[in-house]
């Protein structure tokens, strides 16, 4: 017989519908429970073809499970493949020894689930297998899922992982390349204005950069160049930024260059697609300084120090005025909010608008600071006899400010620049009125209601999609931690340097997550509109700042 029904055991609800619906888009009707105890009751009276086993579960865990389904044998035949954020050689050695065939790592794509249930059915012996007769198929090397009790084997008497199961730990490690000096780069890009823009970007970090404009032509200039780096494009015609990676790391004297993806495309699920065909990361377009040297200072040597210059509003204006060549609309890329297909570059107009609107709020928080240090002089001075009094009233002013703009948007980055140029100027307020103070920032992540866009990226719906049909909402409390602690560079290099070098000023980050909502989701029955729920989960998408003083600061 072939897959039909699957049994999804995992307490996050979330987690288990999601993984349903992309079942249930490859043929595979599914049953869900959220305990292993609850699966141990399912199973007295039912055998689904396959189960995916949560790890981490109140009560019976899932390898306990994984031993109990394993020891009755009536059940030992029944495939198993672990469903969880855990992974590595390690987790992937114990679970085979346990007698799972593989694991399946959270978030999960439909990429991953697709190739996870072709390879069980291809690698299935018609005659013999257990996926596809009830026989005895113990004696089948290729068999995936062998007759025995898996629970008594030792690890290294474990059938090979099927390809799906290991893919991911082994990209992980191909992809820790050696650090090296990074000179020369090959930029791939049917955009003659975009690829000669990171070329100049490249440019100004010390590395010289070639140019080509398709995949065709990419392997080409490998057959007789070695570059220290390639940026992949991914949306080319002929052959795309995807397929080219593939060919590249097929071949072992190409296989160790860095490649990284330079696209609009973005999101965990197309970072986690591009790092498991072996890409080292994801530079999205329109790239910024910030994210290439990111990059550069990941793959050069720890004794490197890349020359990091940011170009100031002045430079930006220079920027000759030419407009960008008319490109072809790529398949797949979203339309921009104002009808038009979207660029891979920003046109001059709105790099200057972006500046001027930097610049502009920095002003605002400028003059606002300024005049909170004129009241804070004004109340040190007319009050001299409870100056505990007037450091609370500053820390208060400064907490209001920096809990002025909570909210953060959807896919965005919870401490990004904006964040750190207002706590950049809390701090240097404190410092100047010589007040010790642990600023603590927590960030939540909203439960939103995402659907796979034609991209394979997951966005937010439009007004008039009904909630049932959102392909997942929320995250898991992993995954949402996860997200809660993304930082821009400027954000983290300058909360490393103040508690470095501050002494009384310390920087706590809480990445909370999704555990502390300010807004409640209503039970599933009283919102129908996917809108409807995006709206409270976006209130829940925000930062808090906290401001403590010291207890030196008070006495």
């Amino acid at each position: 017989m072939r897959l039909t029904h699957a049994l999804i055991v995992d307490d996050s609800r979330t987690s288990a519908a999601l993984l349903g619906k992309m079942l249930a888009r490859s043929e595979l009707s599914s049953d869900k429970v959220d305990s292993g105890e609850a699966c141990m009751s399912y199973l007295a009276d039912a055998s689904p073809d396959i189960i995916f086993m949560d790890h981490m579960m109140p009560g019976m865990d899932g390898f306990e499970a994984v031993k109990a389904i394993k020891q009755q044998p009536r059940l030992a035949a029944i495939p198993i493949v672990m469903y969880t954020s855990k992974g590595g050689d390690m987790y992937h050695g114990q679970a085979r020894a346990l007698g799972a065939i593989g694991v399946l790592q959270k978030p999960a794509t439909e990429q991953d689930v697709v190739i996870l249930l072709e390879h069980l059915v291809e690698e299935a012996d018609p005659v013999s297998s257990p996926l596809l007769d009830a026989g005895d198929a113990s004696n089948d090397p290729m068999n995936p899922a062998p007759r025995v009790n898996n629970a008594r084997m030792a690890a290294g008497d474990a059938p090979a992982l099927p390809g799906w199961a290991s893919a991911k730990d082994a990209v992980a490690n191909d992809c820790r390349v050696s650090r090296q000096e990074l000179e020369h780069a090959l930029v791939v890009d049917d955009s003659r204005t975009s690829a000669a823009l990171l070329a100049k970007m490249l440019g100004r970090h010390g590395l010289s950069a070639d140019k080509v404009d398709s995949g065709e032509s990419c392997l080409d200039y490998l057959a007789g160049k070695r570059p220290d780096i390639i940026f992949m494009d991914h949306m080319m015609p002929g052959m795309d930024g995807f397929e080219a990676v593939k060919a590249i790391k097929r071949q072992s004297r190409l296989a160790a260059i860095p490649i990284v993806m330079y696209t609009s495309r973005g999101g965990e699920m197309y970072i986690g697609q591009a790092r498991a065909l072996g890409a080292v990361g994801v530079l999205e377009k329109p790239a910024t300084e910030d994210a290439l040297v990111e990059i550069i200072e990941e793959l050069q040597p720890d004794t490197a120090q890349p020359v990091v210059r940011q170009l100031d509003v002045e430079q930006v204006e220079a920027i000759p005025e030419v407009e960008p060549e008319p490109a072809l609309p790529k398949p797949g890329v979203p339309p921009m909010r104002d009808g038009q297909a979207a660029s891979c570059l920003p046109s001059v107009e709105s790099l200057r608008a972006r500046r001027q609107t930097r610049r502009s709020r920095r002003r605002l928080l400028l003059t606002g600071l300024l005049a909170l240090l004129a009241l804070a002089g004004w109340m040190w001075a007319s009050s001299g006899e409870d100056e505990s009094l007037d450091q609370q009233e500053l820390l208060g002013a400064l907490s209001r400010l920096g809990n002025q703009q909570q909210q953060y948007e959807f896919n965005g980055i919870p401490f990004d620049d904006h964040r750190y140029e207002v706590l950049r100027e809390i701090v240097r307020v404190l410092q100047i009125a010589g007040i010790g103070a642990e600023i603590e920032l927590r960030a939540h992540v909203g439960e939103f209601c995402r659907i796979y866009a034609d991209t394979g990226r997951a966005v937010l719906p439009g007004t008039e999609l009904q909630i049932e049909q959102c392909d997942m909402i929320g995250y898991e409390p992993g995954e949402a931690q996860a997200l809660s602690s993304s930082q821009s560079l400027n954000f983290r290099r300058f909360v490393e340097k103040v508690n470095q070098e501050a002494g009384d000023i310390r920087i706590k980050l809480v990445p909370v997550g999704i555990f502390e909502p300010v807004a409640a989701y209503p039970p599933g029955t009283e919102i129908t509109m996917a809108d409807e729920w995006n709206r409270i989960a976006a209130r829940n998408q925000r930062v808090e700042l906290v401001l403590r003083p010291e207890p030196t600061a008070l006495l």
